[in-house]
């Protein structure tokens, strides 16, 4: 971690980085870490603290988002990050709560959609070699992130990106529209922009693979059983789905309905589909 590692163009994943060294300290066994690495994180932290307080204090919203905070997830990271937020900073009295929080979920409703693109996008092996390959499945996993947010208090949204290819609609636009309750006008866009409502633009190697249609069913089955898991999906008045249609996808459950599924549960039910 170091300032001459980024650019402009790796938006977020800095400050994601600097969180997860702040939260995580120095290694066991290793009372000298790196000082350097330490320095670079506080440094991190402080230009992205400023940065929001300032913001904050012109009434603006701040919008983030990362494909870092997968890898780095934990209870402790969370809380990291939450406390970087302007009314967390004690040298200011800055309005503000964490229910004003809100966490976005692009989720596939087509799960055997969403594995084949993980694959298309992360190698170029054969379906049947990649999956076999993989240590654990936890980037199919979408609800963890977004369940540890939750017991923060943070609002969820839900937003079926299938929906939106299907509808051609563009996929900024509608969470712009939906979501942050932008003005838009009747094609979905936000004023004054003349973007056309592409669709988003996913990962693929066509419908083929080279893996039995039958495991990849039995593969989408057992991840809807782990969502349908998640209690609050359920019972949360702060979570919305879009479109509205889609809790009830999501929560037909085969017989896990409040049956709390671990992660761990779920990657070895997945590893005993694929076998060897």
């Amino acid at each position: 971690l170091s300032s001459e590692k980024y650019n402009r163009t790796e938006g977020f994943r800095p400050f994601i980085d600097a969180v997860h060294l702040g939260v995580t300290g120095a290694p066991r066994g290793h009372a000298n870490f790196d000082r350097t690495k330490k320095n670079a994180s506080e440094f991190f932290l402080e230009e992205f603290r400023q940065g929001f307080n300032t913001e904050w204090m012109k009434n603006k919203n701040i919008i983030m988002g990362s494909d870092r905070l997968h890898s780095v997830l934990s209870d402790q990271f969370v809380d990291g990050l939450m406390e970087t937020f302007p009314w967390h900073d004690s040298r200011y009295y800055l309005k503000g709560s964490d229910n004003l929080v809100t966490v976005v979920v692009m989720y596939r409703s087509s799960r055997v959609e969403q594995i084949k693109s993980l694959w298309a996008a992360s190698s170029d092996d054969d379906f049947s070699e990649w999956i076999r390959s993989l240590k654990s499945f936890d980037d199919l996993d979408s609800f963890r992130i977004a369940e540890k947010f939750h017991r923060k208090g943070a609002a969820i949204e839900v937003v079926d990106v299938d929906y939106i290819m299907k509808s051609k609609q563009n996929l900024s636009h509608y969470v712009i529209c939906n979501v942050l309750h932008a003005r838009c006008n009747h094609r979905g866009l936000v004023d004054g922009e003349n973007a056309e409502p592409t669709v988003p633009l996913l990962a693929t190697r066509g419908n083929s693979t080279d893996f039995e249609e039958a495991k990849l069913e039995d593969m989408s089955a057992a991840l809807r059983d782990y969502e349908c898991s998640f209690n609050f999906l359920r019972t949360s008045n702060r979570t919305m789905f879009h479109p509205e249609s889609l809790k009830s996808q999501i929560l037909q459950c085969n017989g896990s309905k409040g049956t709390d599924i671990s992660r761990k549960s779920f990657n070895d039910n997945m590893r005993n589909i694929v076998g060897t």
